[in-house]
């Protein structure tokens, strides 16, 4: 099958990267809440992630991955300043077929593809008492604040910026393995003491 007329929805690295790769298979679209901002891949010469990693932001919680502007070397606004990918205000509604544009103009589309970002879901920790009443984890650097032995990694800002990424989900996984080794140690010597 092919592909004739695809949007994507979102505004971030994710998106924008998606649809500039799908625009040379079909005519893409990008529909936003928000205009899209672009900030330089590489600053004097070096790519931004080494700069967050040098500078140390990366082990801090200041900087957010769902705020982060699009990193481009150039492809990117390039791609949507000739209109290969075409930029639209979100649709206001979903129809069998396609979508209803803010101007009321309906388009068929062939593809919907959200690249939107995520949340964690977590309500299935809540009867253990992992998940705070706003619906987070109860943590503290990946370490439940109120469940013995149960760790995380992988969060956003769970430690630092770099936790939901594959730079940062091994240091983060470091941190907790003293913790959790020391809890199964205690474990087994709890066991051990236990009459048979």
């Amino acid at each position: 099958m092919r592909w004739t007329s695809i949007i994507v929805v979102g505004g971030a690295n994710s998106a924008v990267q998606i649809a500039t790769e799908l625009a040379s298979e079909a005519r893409v679209t990008l529909a936003t809440l928000r205009p899209i901002r672009f900030f330089p891949q590489r600053i004097l010469g070096l790519d931004f992630h080494f700069w967050v990693k040098w500078t140390g932001l990366e082990r801090t919680r200041w900087l957010n991955d769902h705020s982060t502007p699009v990193l481009d070397s150039g492809r990117y606004r390039h791609a949507i300043k000739t209109g290969r990918v075409q930029c639209r205000e979100m649709f206001t509604r979903i129809t069998e077929r396609g979508v209803v544009w803010p101007d009321g103009a309906e388009e068929q589309v062939d593809a919907l593809l959200f690249a939107t970002g995520f949340h964690p879901n977590v309500s299935y920790l809540k009867e253990l008492g992992a998940v705070g009443d706003d619906n987070r984890l109860v943590q503290r650097n990946g370490i439940s604040q109120d469940v013995p032995g149960l760790y995380f990694v992988g969060f956003p800002r769970q430690r630092n910026f770099a936790s939901a990424t594959l730079r940062g989900v091994g240091r983060d996984a470091g941190h907790i393995m003293p913790h959790l080794l020391a809890h199964l140690h205690e474990s087994d010597k709890a066991d051990s003491s236990q009459p048979n």
